[in-house]
């Protein structure tokens, strides 16, 4: 087993943070082995331009949600224009994100101050979602979480 050298582990994080300070700032973000001290093999593969949440505050990482994933069809194929909802436990569903072609979304960062109750669902006007909701207890932390949803023509 091959093992990662100790500049390598430290220069990711970092290379992270510096991605999204840029993004912070409004311009597209991207790494490339001329923008930073990691060597070729090393850098995370970013073919577009990265915008990443907001999730630092003077130095801490702040308590929050990132919620993201696919929206497809029971054999692969995606499907672009599916609204992404989420709700806390006492407060109404808000629309966090759109599918894009490639059935892909990310909402934005969301800070949540506690632990709370989170449901997310997908709709979109003649289809069904599997799962039809989901449901689950957020902590006081970061949480980058992924759920992806599997469509069907409604009966």
């Amino acid at each position: 087993m091959k093992t990662i050298p100790h500049s390598i582990r430290i220069a990711l994080p970092v290379a992270y943070l510096l991605l999204s300070i840029a993004a912070c700032a409004g311009s597209p973000a991207t790494l490339t082995p001329a923008d930073s001290s990691l060597p070729a093999q090393a850098q995370p593969e970013l073919s577009n331009p990265v915008y990443l949440p907001m999730t630092v505050k003077d130095g801490q990482q702040q308590p929050g949600l990132l919620l993201k994933g696919h929206v497809r069809f029971p054999d692969g194929t995606p499907l672009p224009g599916v609204n992404i909802y989420r709700s806390f436990a006492s407060y109404p569903a808000v629309l966090i994100a759109t599918s894009d072609a490639d059935g892909f979304f990310l909402s934005e960062f969301a800070p949540i101050p506690g632990d709370e109750m989170v449901t997310v669902y997908a709709e979109l006007a003649g289809y069904t979602f599997e799962p039809p909701q989901v449901y689950w207890r957020h902590y006081h932390s970061y949480e980058e979480k992924t759920q992806d949803f599997t469509a069907t023509l409604a009966p």
